[in-house]
């Protein structure tokens, strides 16, 4: 056994016999097991089809239960029992499958049967099922004694029109439609069934002596505790059985009934005992076949196999000479080709790996000198740096922390690397003034490693620095994080330097705004004193026309001053928009035709308008302007005439295009663009043409803020406006309206007959101004009303509780000492004058629904100071009329 023929021909015969056995193992196994398995499904069809005639069966039942419960006698609850005895044997006479049919109270008592031999007492079971308004069978059967046929009591609840229950039907509903339905059905030669109920009583058995019969008193076997299918003997015989479940609800609401169908293993095991001597007598020729073949081969293969084994001992012995003889069969010639050849090239292999190994040794050693100057580099730029810098690796080990973390956190390197990682969040997370904010950010790196940040923090201790905070994995050449670095920066003198640079930069605009704003104001008021000085140096000698002249020119003034305010305010962006529905083309073709013949005749102004333009949801008002301050700074810039074009588009801005766009944003926008072909202007005016009071123009022929007007106009309306010029090459202004198809176009304004202004009303006018309180009462005065004033809002206040019903209206200013506008608004409302109209002045714009917020009610009317007298008288008839008419509805 020892030898290589005798092994080589044991292993080829046991390897023919392996493969053998196991297929025979596993065909007979699988053979039975499918065949068994097999049977078991035809099993289970047959049952699932004897399943679904007993469904059938019992759904009629509780169909007809159903109709009989919703007899309309039985849903009344006057019904007398008279009655209900009556329709009960009348329904019971006619019913399929029900045999006594018994009308029950909610309590459980008999209030009518169908057959009195067969009533029993009061059935305790009832209340629950009225309750619950569900159907319920119960099992098992009755069994009478002198007959072999079972019941099933079934039991519906009755409610009334309302839902309520009122009362049960039970019904005893006999089997032998399903014991007809087993005792007909034939499976195999000897398949049988039986139907069991939920405490394994037998319900249909081929021996009626069996029936309500516990199952495993008579088979010996629990199917209780055993599997859906299988096998178990009874007696000598082995059978195989499947088992199938009738859950509840399927066949009753609360029973469920168990189908067990047999059948004699020996008459299903037929076919796999003819399989397996079939299988016998192919595997005796198949060994005898295997074994003569396997004698051959190894005393063919042995021999040449021996040699090399021999040469191969020489070899590991150090004989490097050995050699094998190629002679035999092809492939025993190129083994000993191979073999010699090997044994050659081992010889240079070993000269060539006696080099290597001296070479590698010397390139490790330099590597290692090479390594520690590195890393004697990486320490010494790590500790330069300005930077606290930390690693940490995915084990939560420090790997590296400079000597910066020690000046901006107190840490020194040995104390960061000898604590916990958490122990190290938390001392760096109450250094902050945010600690939350840096703890969100510590867990947020550790449970995510792919996380980059970088932001600002205020540092308060050891000492207040406001510190930028970088934080990004390190990562290996296959790019997975395999550490975590942080790095902390002291911004706090770049921080500061900021903030006073833009100081200085706000101080420079509002010292321009002020200058701008002084030098104007100071030129109107010098009009409007001087007018008046010359008005009151000699009123009597001066002609009736010079004082008009005087007056005109100071009302002039005044009016300027005027537009300046709204000027600001609309530079501030508080002016009101009233927005609709606008269409830019019909706006501009109204401008064009507005100015074009103001213009100087060598001006040729055109328009190039898109067809279907987008809409807009803007102040047709506020955009004219606009587009009317473009138009006349074109006309200025081309003092010896050109050309002049107006453009509207329809313009969808990409999100990766607003970097190429100033100020823009991504979307769907309408583009008004105004080209001319004027002086242009150098980058340094285009960077400073939207600042109020800026302007190129000669003293008087500009004030500087009508492009800081419609720019302030533009962005009111969630857009922007871009400028292009060249100088000596003209300019192009794009104004850029977001695009909105909703809103609707306003009508025009009502026609209506001219109405008066004056009246007999008592109007209270509030007012800290004297000269605003003098000119207020004098105009209402001169239009026949009667004047009450005050000084404030406590005034106010009190004035209106002395002249109690008396006042018909207030005008009241807005900012106030002592008790504001809005302040005393909210008393009169929750106080003595709830009903009494307000008008609010003011020299600013106020936004109304700020008092609704407030105030929980709105002011009746608003006048903006400096305000036309006509305006103001006709706002007062306004509200007082609204008043009236509403007081008479």
């Amino acid at each position: 056994m020892k030898s290589l023929q005798s092994r080589l021909l044991i292993i080829l015969i046991t390897l023919g016999l392996i493969p053998l056995g196991l297929s025979l193992l596993i065909n007979g196994f699988f053979t039975e097991g499918t065949l068994l398995h097999s049977k078991h499904t035809e099993m289970r069809n047959f049952a699932n089809e004897i399943k679904r005639q007993i469904d059938h069966n019992v759904e009629a039942i509780q169909l007809e239960l159903k109709a009989v419960a919703h007899t309309p006698s039985f849903t009344h609850p006057d019904t007398s029992v008279a009655d209900l005895q009556r329709d009960l044997e009348r329904i019971a006479s006619t019913s399929r499958f029900c045999q006594t049919m018994t009308l029950l109270s909610s309590s459980g008592y008999v209030q009518a049967c169908s057959d009195p031999l067969s009533d029993r007492e009061q059935d305790r079971k009832v209340s629950g099922i009225v309750a619950s308004g569900k159907p319920e069978a119960f099992a098992p059967a009755i069994h009478p004694a002198d007959q072999h046929k079972l019941f099933v009591e079934f039991y519906y609840p009755v409610s009334d029109q309302t839902g309520k229950g009122l009362r049960a039907v039970r019904a005893d509903v006999s089997l032998t439609a399903i014991s007809d339905i087993l005792r007909e059905a034939h499976f195999g030669q000897n398949g049988k069934f039986v139907l069991l109920d939920s405490r394994n009583n037998v319900l249909y058995h081929e021996k009626s002596e069996n029936l309500l019969r516990n199952f495993t008193a008579i088979s010996g076997v629990d199917f209780t505790i055993m599997p859906e299918g299988g096998e178990f003997a009874q007696g000598n015989d082995a059978l195989i059985y499947d088992s199938l479940v009738i859950p509840k609800g399927a066949v009753f609401p609360t029973n469920n009934w168990k189908l067990i169908t047999t059948m004699d293993k020996t008459e299903a095991m037929e076919l796999v005992r003819h399989t397996r001597w079939t299988a016998l007598g192919i595997a005796s020729l198949f060994i005898t076949i295997t074994a003569v073949v396997g004698y051959l081969l190894a005393n063919s293969i042995a021999r040449p196999v021996e040699a090399a084994s021999r040469a191969a001992r020489a070899v590991a012995g150090g004989d490097m000479q050995t050699r094998l003889e190629d002679h035999g069969a092809q492939e025993l010639k190129e083994l000993a080709q191979a073999f010699n050849q090997m044994t050659f090239q081992v010889l240079q292999h070993q000269e060539q790996l006696e080099l290597m190994v001296a070479s590698r040794t010397r390139k490790y050693q330099d590597s290692q000198h090479t390594l520690a100057e590195t890393t004697a580099q990486l320490h010494a730029a790590n500790e330069a740096t300005k930077e606290g810098i930390f690693v940490v690796n995915r084990a939560g080990e420090v790997i590296t922390a400079n000597g910066q973390m020690k000046d901006l956190f107190g840490l020194t390197s040995d104390q960061l690397r000898q604590r916990p990682l958490a122990d190290i969040g938390h001392d760096l997370c109450v250094r902050f003034r945010n600690p939350d904010a840096f703890a969100s950010l510590w867990e947020a790196s550790l449970s995510d490693q792919a996380i980059i940040s970088e932001t600002e923090w205020v540092l308060i201790a050891p000492s207040p620095k406001t510190i930028s905070i970088y934080t990004s994995p390190v990562l290996d050449q296959a790019g997975q994080a395999i550490a975590r670095l942080w790095m902390f920066r002291d911004i706090t003198n770049q921080r500061l330097l900021e903030d006073s640079l833009r100081q200085a930069q706000k101080m420079e605009a509002v010292g321009r705004l002020a200058g701008g704003v002084a030098h104007d104001f100071n030129n109107l008021l010098q009009g409007i004193l001087g007018n008046l000085f010359l008005v009151q140096q000699d009123p009597v000698l001066r002609s009736h026309e010079d004082v008009r002249r005087c007056v005109h020119s100071a009302r002039n003034a005044g009016l300027r001053a005027a537009e300046l305010v709204k000027g600001l305010l609309g530079f501030s962006r508080q002016t009101h928009l009233s927005l609709s529905r606008c269409d830019v083309n019909e706006v501009l073709q109204l401008t064009e035709a507005l100015v074009r013949p103001t213009f100087d005749p060598r001006i040729t102004m055109t328009t190039d308008l898109q067809e279907r333009i987008w809409g807009v949801n803007a102040d047709g008002n506020q955009i004219e302007q606009v587009i009317m301050n473009m138009i006349v700074n074109a006309r200025d810039a081309m003092p010896n005439g050109g050309s002049l074009i107006l453009t509207t588009r329809n313009i969808v801005i990409p999100a990766d295009r607003i970097t190429f766009i100033p100020g823009s944003a991504p979307g769907e926008f309408v583009r008004i663009s105004v080209t001319d072909e004027g002086t242009g202007m150098t980058e340094e005016v285009r960077e400073k043409i939207f600042e109020p009071f800026f302007t190129t123009k000669e003293q008087g022929k500009g004030t500087g803020l009508g492009l800081a007007t419609s720019f302030g106009i533009v962005q009111q309306h969630g857009g922007w406006i871009n400028c292009d010029s060249v100088p000596g090459h003209g300019t192009t202004f794009h104004i850029f309206l977001p695009r909105n198809e909703v809103g609707a176009a306003l009508p025009p304004p009502e026609k209506r007959p001219p109405q008066t202004i004056g009246g007999q009303e008592t109007i209270l006018v509030v007012d800290d101004e004297l000269v605003v309180r003098a000119v207020a009462e004098a105009i209402l005065k001169k239009h026949g009303y009667s004047i009450v004033t005050a000084c404030d809002g406590e005034e106010a206040l009190d004035k209106l509780a002395r002249h109690d019903g008396e006042i018909d209206l207030v005008l009241m200013d807005m900012t106030m000492p002592r008790l504001s506008g809005m302040d005393t608004f909210r008393h009169m409302r929750k106080g003595q004058a709830p009903n009494v109209p307000v008008v609010i002045c003011s020299g600013y714009l106020v936004d109304l629904s700020g008092f609704l917020e407030q105030t929980g009610s709105v002011p009746n009317g608003f006048l903006q100071k400096p305000y036309d007298i006509e305006d103001m008288s006709r706002t007062v008839r306004r509200v007082l009329d609204e008043t009236s008419a509403l007081k008479t509805r």
